[in-house]
């Protein structure tokens, strides 16, 4: 950095190339749910636009035919699908910051160790941000409006008849715990997983790999429960009144995440307070495509 940026270079004014890598570099460090979340939709509203209309395709059912009928039949009388599904809306609506005044920011540029210091701050609190919003739309969601499977003895104790009942839930709504499906849980739940022979014993448990169901394979999964990976996230708490939700079950493309602006990084000098200011910022918007889809894990 010295060599390029520094002050043996003659470098006296902010390098924004410079600050913008060393975020993102520090942004894109694994957290658990932007790690799972699906960022496909972003190119809509890059730079432009504030909300994704996405549909909410209802089951459908297949018409059962013949080849000769079909063959008879016209336009007219084909049974077509309704078009009046319902939408859910993902709006750009968060932005979050995090920033300082820098009063010699050459010198900062010319040390690494300085450096790193600020980027790492700056990438990791906007990062937690995202990360904070995106748990919360299941950690703080209407219990109502998902699939609950309550635990039946204790609260925050995750026993193998709990494990029974989830499964059979999600097979009664027709859902294959195999079928892309993920768990995430409080930290509390996941310790008292080590307590399960089906989670622990390499009978049952495949060896902990690196998840790729979504957006970003970057987390490293806990364990594997029913067929399906584990993953932590402290956004689930140890609550210990009933329908407090403690963990979820859901496919990560269920969880839409768009960034309209990406990590970036701005700068402005200030004779107020002779210095630089330096902030890195995101702007982004989330939500549940479809609640109903998920499985919400509660305390009796």
């Amino acid at each position: 950095i010295s060599a390029t940026y520094g002050a043996s270079a003659g470098a006296t004014v902010f390098v924004p190339e410079l600050w913008s890598k060393g975020v993102l570099s520090y942004f894109e460090k694994p957290t658990t749910f932007l790690s799972l979340a699906d960022t496909s939709l972003s190119g809509l509203v890059k730079q432009q636009g504030d909300t994704i209309h996405i549909p909410k395709m209802a089951a459908h059912t297949a018409t059962a035919t013949t080849p000769q009928a079909i063959t008879a039949l016209s336009d007219a009388t084909i049974a077509y699908h309704s078009n009046d599904d319902t939408e859910t809306k993902l709006t750009i609506n968060k932005l979050a910051y995090s920033a300082h005044i820098i009063s010699d920011v050459a010198k900062i540029q010319a040390s690494p160790e300085m450096f790193n210091m600020y980027v790492q701050g700056m990438g990791y609190a906007i990062r937690q941000d995202v990360e904070n919003f995106c748990g919360d739309l299941f950690a703080s969601g209407t219990i109502g409006n998902m699939i609950e499977s309550t635990i039946t003895t204790t609260d925050n104790k995750f026993v193998l008849a709990d494990l029974e009942t989830l499964v059979q839930l999600m097979y009664t709504n027709g859902a294959n715990p195999r079928d892309g499906f993920v768990m995430v849980v409080s930290p509390e739940l996941a310790a008292h997983f080590m307590t399960i022979t089906a989670f622990t014993s390499a009978d049952f448990a495949n060896t902990i790999a690196t998840a790729a169901p979504g957006g970003n394979a970057s987390v490293a999964q806990f364990g594997v429960m029913g067929g399906m990976p584990v993953y932590v996230s402290d956004r689930f708490t140890a609550g210990g009144t009933a329908n407090t939700i403690v963990g979820a079950v859901f496919k990560p493309d269920n969880l839409k995440l768009a960034y309209q602006v990406e990590p970036n990084v701005v700068s402005g000098y200030s004779v107020d307070h002779l210095g630089t200011k330096v902030a890195a910022y995101v702007a982004y918007g989330a939500t549940i495509v479809d609640e109903g889809q998920v499985f919400g894990i509660t305390n009796p």
